[in-house]
């Protein structure tokens, strides 16, 4: 069996956030089993992956999972691009009264003393200036700063994630980026697989945004015919799960208000139009397999029940999707269900 077809299934200790992150191939399950190892961990973290592929997703699971000592506390999230390091410095470190024209009558809290205990979450730092890069790496190297215009060295207990949609080892040997800062930052890391990448991650995705359309839009149910599934696990996704999730807002959007079911490929998918069929094959065997293989050393009892609540979240709830995967009747998986006390709702 192929490593990557491996589902998205979690340790019965991973009691967490991590679980709200969707996907069942085996890149984005690799992920997640590495933000668990740290997750109690108080070192930065650097998230690397294209726009739209959910770094600030796995950043705030870091934050609010049940393991982690900060969830209590503020969770802040900056976009440092296209910022100047002015005004930069002053949305980080924040300023005293009279730094500057205009400057706040009482001064003014920066992110780091706004996030005290809890993390400051950094988002394109590969789009910040080399001199701003030298006040951030003391920062955090001393866990100390000063405010502008400031005399008073001010402590700060945060935890930093930063992310970036760039090379940044490529940066650092151009000269862009500091080595030292790299370094700091690349304490624990993540690599975040584009949505191209994990095909398998594709219709589980779509259903998953579905479903939240169809509570928001109070409908039972909203699905996709098989050619446009079709079109949506052939397309390339630039934008990623941002660009998917977006797209189906907007056809969901679209549809007659009596209408539930996604007929009309979009345009910009037509021109990757192909056979669905061995795809879902592909995906329904794949899936089956590696469950076998995940439970195999089990007892009957806790392979059952876990097997059925791992293929519900794979199908994120479809019935009829879970039987297929596990082989068995409709009325058996309710028996089960009810036997094992399942909620589906989890």
């Amino acid at each position: 069996m192929r490593e990557e077809c491996k589902p998205f299934l979690y340790p019965e200790c991973l009691k967490c956030s991590l679980n709200k992150i969707m996907g069942i191939s085996g890149s984005i399950f690799d992920s997640i089993k590495k933000a668990a190892k740290i997750l109690n961990k108080d070192g930065p973290v650097l998230i690397m992956g294209e726009s739209g592929t959910g770094k600030e997703l796995f950043a705030k699971s870091l934050h609010y999972s049940d393991c982690c000592k900060r969830k209590n506390h503020p969770f802040i999230a900056k976009n440092c691009g296209g910022i100047e390091s002015s005004m930069l410095f002053n949305e980080l470190f924040g300023h005293e009264k009279g730094a500057f024209t205009g400057a706040l009558q009482n001064g003014k809290k920066g992110l780091f003393e706004t996030a005290e205990g809890g993390t400051l979450f950094l988002d394109e730092i590969g789009d910040i200036s080399l001199d701003m890069q030298v006040a951030l790496l003391r920062a955090i190297e001393e866990k100390k700063h000063f405010r502008l215009g400031g005399t008073v060295e001010r402590e700060s207990d945060v935890r930093i994630i930063a992310s970036t949609n760039k090379d940044i080892p490529r940066m650092v040997e151009e000269g862009r980026f500091r080595k030292d800062l790299f370094y700091r930052l690349n304490v624990y890391s993540l690599n975040i697989t584009p949505i191209k990448d994990r095909k398998e991650d594709i219709i589980p995705l779509c259903f998953y945004f579905l479903k939240k359309l169809a509570i928001r839009d109070n409908v039972k149910v909203y699905s996709l015919t098989r050619n446009v599934m079709s079109a949506f696990v052939n397309y390339d996704w630039p934008g990623n799960v941002r660009e998917m999730q977006n797209l189906l807002i907007r056809e969901i959007s679209y549809l007659p208000s009596e209408e539930t079911i996604l007929k009309n490929i979009p345009e910009e998918l037509k021109t990757k139009q192909t056979s669905f069929t061995s795809y879902q094959e592909y995906f329904e065997e794949s899936i089956s397999d590696s469950l076998k293989e995940r439970f195999l050393l089990k007892p009957l009892k806790v392979l059952e029940k876990e097997a059925i609540i791992a293929a519900l979240k794979v199908c994120v709830g479809n019935r009829n999707q879970c039987c297929k995967i596990l082989k068995i009747s409709r009325n058996t998986l309710y028996r089960k269900i009810e036997r094992y006390k399942i909620s589906l709702n989890s």
